[in-house]
């Protein structure tokens, strides 16, 4: 039998055997095995080619998959591997950097952020540097997975990029003193969110700002934004388009989704500013909860975008009342008390604010 036979043969076995459901396919988020591991600690360990490691200071320089595990106290991972295709996995990572980025993607032809199925990570930046995020990428950067990720922006941002940014799964949460996730390259950068768990919260700026476009078509995305400056937690320079997920934003001033939006949304605004934590419930004409949220920050303006929001119906909303329970990212099951009634609203709520704002700002 000769070599291109016995390959075709090959092929037609794995076939039958997928189709017979003896061989499950692989999912869909599932990352390849890595090629290098890399365990930080004290002493950082590499097994494999591509990376390699000097005083806590790892860096990446050819394309490939690289599994990253343990603590690094001080220190940063480095992506410097132009035109080639690089994903990280994070498989229980934890990564402060008391100068700079703790992950810093510097160059690549594609950068991919994986969290593993069930593990928990953590990235931490300090200092002063040109590279003002937790995690900095001067390239597209796509972040998915099934694990969670913490981000703890101490010198600006959290998550930045100066093209494109993704969000495709996982569980993360964002803190920073400035913006949360951050696109800046004016009328090109795109923040896309598909799929996950999206909690973004900041101290002085915006929950996520593009200074191009933000789409999301899915995921739960709560992004809150800070009072100061009129910020807030949806801030672009072109159009916010929300066609499927669960959304909401909260802050002084919010970006709105545009009219083609293939999903509705309902604008709450306040004349005065709501203090941190003041419960906001949302009900249907049946009295169905819509939101009960509390958010951690102060706002004046509350956006919220759900499949189940009809553009035909008339929404009550009431302010103060009590959740039950335990919140989830500042979301809760039900109220115990629904607080005052603040009146109603539909989702032309958003007409006015788009003929204020105008596509972004």
């Amino acid at each position: 039998m000769n070599r291109l036979l016995r390959k075709n043969t090959r092929r037609s076995v794995l076939s039958v055997l997928l189709l017979a459901g003896v061989i499950a396919p692989l999912p869909a988020f599932a990352a390849q095995p890595a090629a290098t591991v890399i365990t930080l600690g004290e002493q950082v360990a590499i097994d494999g080619e591509g990376a390699s490691a000097t005083a806590g200071h790892v860096q990446i320089t050819a394309g490939g998959v690289y599994e990253v595990s343990g603590t690094l106290a001080d220190g940063q991972i480095e992506v410097d591997a132009p035109d080639a295709e690089v994903e990280v996995i994070l498989n229980g990572a934890d990564i402060t950097s008391s100068d700079g980025p703790a992950i810093l993607v510097r160059d690549a032809g594609s950068a991919t952020l994986t969290l593993a199925p069930g593990s928990e990570n953590r990235v931490e930046d300090g200092g002063d540097t040109d590279f003002d995020a937790a995690i900095a990428a001067d390239v597209s950067l796509a972040i998915g997975g099934e694990g969670a990720l913490k981000v703890v922006g101490n010198q600006n941002e959290g998550i930045a990029s100066s093209l494109h940014l993704t969000f495709t799964g996982g569980d993360i949460h964002v803190w920073a003193v400035e913006d949360g996730i951050n696109a800046n390259n004016d009328d090109v950068s795109e923040i896309t969110v598909t799929g996950g768990t999206l909690f973004v919260e900041t101290e002085t700026g915006d929950g996520i700002d593009s200074n191009g476009t933000i789409t999301i078509t899915g995921g739960t995305v709560t992004t809150l934004g800070a009072m100061a400056d009129m910020n807030g937690g949806l801030d672009a320079d072109g159009d916010v388009t929300i066609d499927g997920g669960n959304v909401i934003a909260t802050g002084a001033r919010l970006s709105v989704p545009v009219a083609a939006s293939a999903q509705q949304s309902l604008l709450l605004r306040f004349g005065q500013t709501q203090a941190a934590g003041t419960l906001i419930v949302i009900q249907d004409a049946s009295g169905q909860d819509v939101l009960v949220f509390a958010p951690a920050n102060a706002f004046q303006q509350v956006l919220v975008s759900d499949p189940g929001i009809s553009a035909t119906e008339t929404y009550s909303y009431f302010v103060g009342g009590v959740g039950e329970g335990e919140p989830v990212n500042g979301r809760y099951a039900a109220a115990s008390d629904l607080g005052e009634a603040a009146g109603t609203v539909t989702t032309a709520s958003l007409d006015e604010a788009r003929q204020q704002r105008g596509p972004g700002q």
